[in-house]
């Protein structure tokens, strides 16, 4: 699912890139938000049936499967953040707490078991396995629990003009609410046919009739079976390979930064150590000043042979035999710490050596480590491209083998069996190895070359060169003639761009007034081509709070917004397009009352007055 969302340019990439910045573990990004964080839709739904998964993914818009949900309003308002300043289009729901409501069913068991003599087997809710928060916002956006799925019986119910009123009757039936429907949806399998939709509304002319259109359900992308089933399997075991050296890589590097921490633990223990042995140190350098001292006293006594040193010199004599003796011993300490210490600031030199290795081990695992999830994307993004690849070969060979079906009479009509038969003798004569058939094909050609000059063939080969200089010298006249058009041209085509977008901006300031009317948002820009009949016009519309701004099409908005847009577009080119009169039937399809009411005050405003048109 992830690399087929990966290979839709827009909201699906934008959901990879944004479920891969979640997932990233190394930077705690999930780990940031207050509570779960749910997404892409897609990912976390599955259909209960493989069968089911056309009507499931006809039913959810495509701009909720690439959505993600948040549980609280400061988780949606962070999330919002970062999806903006990574540039990314996707839709964020909240539920806030994360608890989804219970489920509220459309019919009541009476209504139901009527419906289910028709074939209704129940809802899309029905078939949809996932999380409480998750199935609120199918719920409030895709309507799951409204949407009906009915079988084979449902699919000749629809073929019977009485029968379908019976059941479109029901479907219109008062609900739990006690309140009759004003349109139902309604899904219907037939063999023939294959998944159909039905979408019908109350009639607004005729008492208990509905107007409704019938449509194919496309092939399911994201929850249905892959067209190559090797493909997938090579994929997956590409995928679990990839996961599997990332696993090892992770736990090479856990044990490596352990390691790391048990040097740094013993490198403080021999720095500390050292400390001690330099305080020692210090010590006996202060024992070896007294002693100085000592020395020097000595010295002046001994310089003053008039005085009689009595007592007082044999004092000094033991307190420096004394002094001696302690300096002798300090000596022989100070030379055993100073070996301890040398040992010490080794053994700290090849910790930190050892740390250093370390560290330069782990950035290159961590490199790696980048490197393989690189090379796991990349190999995601081949996969992709592959199974693109091989669906639109496929489909080029059935396109050639439809043809060659086609133009295989003709070939059996032209050519007579007796013919056939030949052509297949000589075929079956030919050499079935390649270097036999290069040596024939050689042969041939040297017994061509053989072949006398026929000089004819150069008086022809003259003529043609001469029309072919002839059919170059007129088309450089042409090509010279339509630069000069080209260069007269332009000042015609200034003019023009000049004159559109003056119309542009007019018709983009009322569509953009009469949108904001709605409550909704709306731009009309001008695309540019390399010529003129490459020029175009884009309508961009806005129905939700939190969203852009996106190009009108039937694939994002509903058909009712589509409706809206369409009308209010053709009220901006009303003062724009001189015309007799206008005519558009059923504009008000999919509407609700507020916006038919809007749009038929709009139409009254832009048709009333002796120059507007009708």
């Amino acid at each position: 699912r992830i690399q087929t969302l990966g290979a839709n340019v827009g909201p699906g990439q934008d959901a990879c890139k944004l479920r891969a910045w979640l997932d990233n573990d190394s930077d705690g990004n999930r780990g940031a938000f207050q509570r779960k964080v749910h997404g892409p839709i897609a990912l976390d739904v599955s259909v209960k049936d493989p069968a089911m998964a056309h009507v499931v993914e006809q039913t959810v818009q495509y701009h909720v499967l690439t959505g993600f949900v948040t549980e609280c309003d400061a988780d949606y308002r962070k999330l919002k953040d970062i999806t903006a300043k990574m540039s990314l289009k996707v839709t964020i729901f909240n539920i806030e707490g994360g608890r989804g409501k219970a489920s509220t069913r459309l019919y009541t068991p009476q209504a139901m078991g009527q419906l289910e003599s028709f074939g209704i087997i129940g809802s899309i809710e029905d078939q949809i396995e996932a999380s409480a928060t998750v199935m609120q916002v199918l719920r409030d956006h895709s309507m799951v629990d409204v949407a009906l799925v009915g079988d084979q019986r449902t699919a000749n119910a629809y073929l019977d003009q009485a029968r379908v009123r019976e059941l479109e009757g029901l479907l219109m039936s008062a609900g739990t609410n006690g309140r009759a429907r004003e349109n139902y949806l309604c899904y219907t399998y037939d063999r023939q046919n294959g998944w159909e939709r039905h979408n019908a509304q109350k009639s607004r002319y005729q008492q208990g009739a509905c107007v409704g259109q019938v449509s194919n359900v496309r092939q399911a992308r994201f929850w249905g079976e892959t067209d190559d089933p090797d493909a997938r399997r090579e994929a997956t075991e590409a995928l679990e390979h990839a996961q599997e050296e990332v696993i090892q890589l992770k736990r090479q590097f856990a044990e490596l930064d352990g390691e790391a921490n048990k040097l740094k633990k013993e490198a403080a223990h021999l720095k500390d150590k050292a400390a001690g042995r330099r305080a020692k140190l210090g010590v006996q350098k202060k024992a070896r000043l007294e002693i100085g001292k000592l020395e020097g006293t000595i010295a002046e006594l001994e310089a003053e042979n008039q005085i009689d040193l009595g007592k007082e010199r044999t004092t000094l004599v033991n307190k420096l035999n004394v002094a001696g003796r302690k300096y002798v011993e300090l000596v022989e300490k100070a030379q055993t710490e100073a070996t301890d210490v040398m040992a010490a600031c080794v053994a700290l030199a090849g910790a930190r050596m050892n740390c250093e290795l370390t560290k330069e081990r782990q950035l290159q695992l961590k490199r790696e480590v980048q490197r393989r999830e690189q090379d796991y994307v990349e190999l995601q993004r081949a996969h992709a491209e592959a199974e693109a690849t091989y669906k639109r070969m496929k489909a080029e060979l059935k396109a050639d083998k439809a043809e060659a079906m086609r133009l295989a009479p003709t070939v059996e009509v032209v050519d007579s069996v007796e013919r056939q038969t030949a052509l297949v003798a000589q075929f079956e004569e030919l050499p079935n190895r390649l270097d036999e058939l290069v040596a024939m094909l050689e042969e041939v050609q040297r017994a061509a070359d053989l072949i006398h000059d026929n000089p004819e063939v150069i008086v022809q080969y003259q003529k043609r060169k001469q029309e072919i200089e002839q059919e170059e010298r007129e088309l450089a006249k042409l090509n010279t003639d339509h630069t000069e058009l080209l260069k007269t041209f332009d000042p015609a085509k200034n003019a023009w761009k000049s004159q559109i977008a003056e119309l542009q901006v007019h018709l983009n300031k009322l569509f953009a007034t009469y949108m904001t009317a709605l409550g909704n948002e709306g731009e009309v820009r001008v695309l540019e081509g390399a010529t003129m009949g490459e020029y175009g016009i884009q309508i961009l519309v806005r129905f939700r709070d939190g969203m852009a701004l996106e190009p009108l099409s039937k694939h994002i908005q509903s058909g009712g917004e589509r409706s809206v847009s369409t009308i209010m577009f053709l009220m901006a080119l009303q003062d724009m397009v001189k015309s007799p009169f206008r005519v558009v039937d059923e504009i008000n399809q999919g509407m609700d009352e507020r916006n038919e009411r809007i749009v038929f005050k709009r139409i009254v405003e832009n048709s009333v007055g002796p120059t507007r048109p009708q």
